[in-house]
């Protein structure tokens, strides 16, 4: 990307000034080779002091003032901005004292800028809420001249939002219906799968209340033995073998509730 600098020289002051150019694509060296000969003979005839000086002078004859817009269609309540401009650097502490904040986040100007996404990126005092007559109303307690929406951007935006909001209604209603069938089908399949599988009758009557078993059973046949909450349990073969085969029914039980849990 090319760029150079022109000397300019302001019709305001005669003061001269730099530039600072840019060309862009196929053939930009040339382009930007006359883009800095128009400049420098009056194509760019304002430097910056007299074009902020300039700027000032037009907001404070044209004094406060303040535009309402409706807030964008996709936002979940129908918000509405009032956006204060003009001379609007005398009023600040007013407008901060009323709410206003210094912000660039405010919505485009029209509803089709709006859906396309454009944004406005200079600063300004913004006042924003969802009660639209308490917004303007506020607006023109600060604000002699108040720029409302016209009928057909307003007649645009609400039948905009009445689309969107149809749109996700059905979104939401899909949405509650598919989790409610997902449910229904963990819910059958839990139930099929029936409760975890039971210690043995006989190990649960020596098994202390509170206990916890750590999984493991001690000794060779003839001499069995579990710990729970490390006391001591002597079992007879059968016991532990039964107790082996249900710690792994269990295991297994969790791994199929898991599964059915997660909806695999």
């Amino acid at each position: 990307m090319p760029r150079a600098y022109a000397t300019c020289t302001c019709r305001h002051c005669g003061k001269t000034f730099e530039k600072e150019l840019y060309e862009y694509g196929k053939g930009a060296s040339k382009r930007l080779d006359e883009k800095v000969e128009w400049a420098e003979n009056g194509g760019i005839d304002e430097c910056p002091d007299c074009w902020k000086a300039r700027q000032r002078a037009e907001e404070k004859a044209a004094g406060l003032t303040c535009e309402i817009r409706l807030g964008s269609v996709h936002d979940k309540e129908p918000r509405v901005y009032a956006i204060f401009g003009g001379d609007s650097y005398s009023h600040k502490d007013e407008l901060k004292e009323a709410g206003c904040r210094w912000t660039e986040d405010y919505p485009a100007g029209k509803v089709m800028a709006d859906l396309l996404g454009l944004s406005q990126p200079r600063k300004a005092w913004v006042l924003y809420g969802t009660d639209v007559d308490a917004i303007i109303d506020k607006a023109k307690s600060l604000c002699d001249n108040v720029a409302l929406p016209d009928a057909m951007e307003m007649s645009a935006w609400a039948a905009v939002r009445g689309e969107i909001a149809g749109i996700r209604a059905r979104e939401e209603d899909e949405k509650a219906r598919e989790s409610a069938e997902k449910q229904a089908g963990i819910d059958a399949a839990l139930e099929e799968l029936g409760p975890i599988p039971s210690w043995p009758e006989s190990v649960k009557a020596k098994w202390p209340d509170g206990a916890k078993w750590n999984g493991k059973v001690y000794g060779k046949a003839g001499n069995r033995t579990v710990y729970f909450s490390g006391e001591k349990v002597t079992l007879t073969d059968e016991e532990a073998e039964a107790m082996e085969r249900t710690s792994e029914a269990r295991d297994e039980w969790r791994k199929k509730k898991a599964a059915i849990e997660k909806g695999a």
